[in-house]
C-alpha cells in the first residue's frame, strides 16, 4: 500500500490556486531557502518539533528520553511525544495512506464545487514523493476533483511529465536566474529548475509561475529582467508575484535553527509595482499574491 508523510493540511485555503481549496502540505523538499516558511518540511526523514511557548517544564520528556532530550542526539522514537502532556512535543509530519488523505480530501467537496475550487499538493515538495503524489492524483482525477500541483520544479523530468498527464493546474516556483545566487540563498543551482520548466509548459496548458519577492534577494532588476526575458519565451498561464512577510519565522527557534531573514523588511507596494512592471515586460499577466 502506497503511503506518504504530509506535515500539514489546510482547509478552506484561497492562495493556493482558484476558489476555496484544501491543501495537503508533503514532507521532504531538496531545497533550503533562506526565506522559507515551512523549515520544518525540509527533511526526508522528519524529527520532532518544540514549542518552548507551550512548555510547562514538568520533566516527562526527560524522563522518557534515553538522551534527556538533546536535539543532537534525537533518535526520533517519539517516546517524548507520547509523555507531553502540554503538546510542546509533536512529529513533523504523520503517514497517510492514500485513502485516508482522501478522506479528508473529500469533505469539501461542495465548496470545491461551487466555487471552482479544488485540491492542491504543496510542500516541502510533492515530488519528493513521487509515488504518493501521482496516487492522490489519480483518486482526484477519478473523483473529479480539480487538483493543482505546487513545486519547486527541482525534480526528475520524468516525475514532472507524468504529473502533467493528471493534474489541472502547476504552480511553478521560480526565484532566482543566476545558478550560482540561487545555488547560496536555496542550496541548489537552477538547472534543472529552469529546464523543467521549459519542458513542462511543452506539456501542459496551465502553469502559474509564482516569484517570491524577497528585498535584497530575488527584487533586484537584473534578477526580475532576466526572469522577464526567460518567461517571454514561454507559454506560461500567468506570472504571480509573492510578496515575503516573514510567516514562520518562529518555527525556526522551535527547530533550534537560526531565521537567516530577521531584518529583511516586508515589501512595499511601490516595489511591488515595480516588480510587477518589470516582469510584464515578458507579455505575461502579473498579478500579486499570498505570502512567498
Amino acid at each position: 500500500m502506497v503511503t506518504g508523510l504530509i506535515f500539514n493540511i489546510m482547509r478552506y485555503a484561497i492562495n493556493d490556486g482558484p476558489g476555496i481549496r484544501t491543501t495537503a502540505f508533503f514532507q521532504g523538499c531538496p531545497l533550503s531557502c533562506l526565506w522559507c516558511h515551512n523549515p520544518e518540511s525540509q527533511p526526508s526523514n522528519p524529527g520532532i518539533i518544540f514549542n518552548q511557548a507551550r512548555c510547562i517544564a514538568c520533566g516527562a520528556c526527560r524522563h522518557v528520553c534515553d538522551n534527556n532530550c538533546q536535539p543532537e542526539k534525537c533518535t526520533v522514537c517519539g517516546a517524548c511525544v507520547d509523555a507531553c502532556c502540554s503538546g510542546a512535543r509533536e512529529h513533523v509530519a504523520r503517514r497517510f495512506s492514500v485513502s485516508q488523505l482522501m478522506d479528508i480530501l473529500k469533505r469539501d467537496m461542495v465548496f470545491y464545487q461551487q466555487t471552482g475550487g479544488g485540491v492542491t499538493l504543496s510542500g516541502g515538495e510533492p515530488f519528493c514523493q513521487p509515488s504518493f503524489l501521482f496516487a492522490v492524483l489519480e483518486q482526484c482525477r477519478q473523483k473529479s476533483i480539480h487538483v493543482a500541483v505546487d513545486t519547486s520544479g527541482h525534480c526528475e523530468e520524468q516525475d514532472l511529465a507524468q504529473a502533467a498527464m493528471l493534474a489541472d493546474l502547476f504552480l511553478y516556483d521560480l526565484k532566482l536566474m543566476d545558478p550560482a545566487t540561487h545555488a547560496n540563498f536555496t542550496g541548489r543551482d537552477n538547472r534543472l529548475i529552469l529546464d523543467n520548466l521549459v519542458s513542462l509548459t511543452k506539456l501542459h496548458n496551465n502553469v502559474v509561475v509564482r516569484v517570491p519577492l524577497i528585498p535584497g534577494f530575488t527584487d533586484d532588476d537584473e534578477n526580475l529582467r532576466a526572469m522577464s526575458k526567460f518567461l517571454s519565451t514561454l507559454a506560461v498561464s500567468a506570472v504571480e508575484l509573492l510578496p515575503y512577510h516573514p510567516t514562520g519565522s518562529g518555527k525556526y527557534a522551535n527547530l533550534h535553527r537560526e531565521y537567516g531573514l530577521k531584518d529583511v523588511p516586508v515589501p512595499e507596494r511601490k516595489s511591488l509595482e515595480h516588480a510587477a512592471g518589470l516582469l510584464a515586460a515578458s507579455g505575461h499577466s502579473v498579478t500579486t499574491g499570498g505570502i512567498s
